[in-house]
């Protein structure tokens, strides 16, 4: 019924107990696809020992292509009518599969999980809604508006032919705003569960959630690829696409603010503010960005420092 595929790069730690939230599940009918991505730890190790005590467990051994080569060579190895994902660094609650297979709907091609976010000092559950769609501006609609839903790969399920022609950016972080765009155009019919299936463990280690390093420049550069094709194909969801945006630059601003100055942040510092004086004067014109999020912006401009101090003030982070 169902193909879960997992990367695994250097997880050691975490994978153990992302294998156990899979293989414990109470719907019995999947394959799970370890795709070890070239780890220098034991983590390929105790993918190969995990699968000799499970048939239900393939592992592929790769050369290190990063989370979306990963993902994409476990896409090409999936034999089943769904497709799911799952960091080795996050978990399943036990019953998500059969949440699915008892409340989706017969022409329901995209479901979409909610999701719930832990750290050392708290969890956050997200918002989401209960609905279903044959509308594909309704369903991008949610996922802009819905951080339970939002862009995210691992907190959905897929029917196996909507990735026909799609696959995850190599090379990128963020690599998921784009696929998961391009997914909801082609399904016929997309179903969302305010039901919490997916954990997601915000790591302070990963790169994603470090202070600034170039490669996490791609935050801004996936939005506006996001927004631009939203302009040209859903120009009604115009102003949810430039607050994404937005959100990016003030994340990624964020992020400079932590970290040392040196001549890349410097120089990063520059390109931000160059991008955001290009996509101002929609920002400006959107009529539903919340103000704190424009004075944040106007600070970030301005003052890089202060911007960083007072980043969780304004924006309730």
């Amino acid at each position: 019924m169902i193909s879960i595929v997992m990367p695994v790069y250097n997880v050691q730690k975490t994978l153990v107990r992302a294998v156990e939230s899979v293989i414990n599940q109470s719907y019995k009918d999947f394959e799970l696809i370890l795709v070890n991505d070239g780890s220098t730890d034991k983590s390929g190790e105790i993918c190969d020992e995990l699968a000799q005590k499970d048939n239900r467990v393939i592992v592929l051994h790769k050369e290190n292509g990063g989370l979306s080569s990963a993902r994409n060579y476990g896409l090409d190895n999936a034999s089943r009518k769904y497709i799911m994902f799952i960091d080795s660094d996050d978990y399943y609650e036990t019953d998500i599969i059969s949440h699915f297979i008892k409340n989706k709907e017969a022409e329901t091609d995209l479901f979409v999980f909610n999701v719930r976010r832990i750290n050392n000092k708290t969890v956050r559950y997200l918002d989401s809604i209960e609905k279903t769609t044959k509308s594909q501006s309704a369903a991008l609609k949610n996922l802009f508006e819905f951080k339970g839903a939002d862009f995210y790969a691992w907190n959905k399920i897929y029917l196996r032919t909507l990735f026909d022609g799609v696959r995850y950016p190599e090379g990128y972080l963020y690599e998921d705003i784009v696929p998961s765009y391009e997914i909801v155009k082609k399904a016929k019919q997309i179903q969302f569960s305010e039901y919490i299936g997916y954990n997601y463990i915000e790591n302070s280690e990963s790169i994603v959630n470090a202070a600034f390093n170039p490669k996490q420049y791609d935050n801004v550069l996936q939005r506006v690829i996001l927004l631009e094709k939203i302009e040209k194909e859903f120009p009604e969801l115009l102003s949810s696409a430039t607050e994404k945006l937005l959100d990016g630059f003030l994340s990624t601003g964020y992020k400079l603010s932590l970290s040392e100055k040196s001549e890349t942040t410097v120089e990063y510092y520059k390109i931000l503010k160059k991008d955001i004086r290009k996509f101002r004067s929609l920002i400006k014109n959107s009529k539903k960005i919340p103000k704190p999020k424009l004075i944040a912006l106007k600070l970030l401009q301005s003052n890089l420092f202060l911007y960083g101090k007072l980043y969780k003030f304004y924006l309730g982070k």
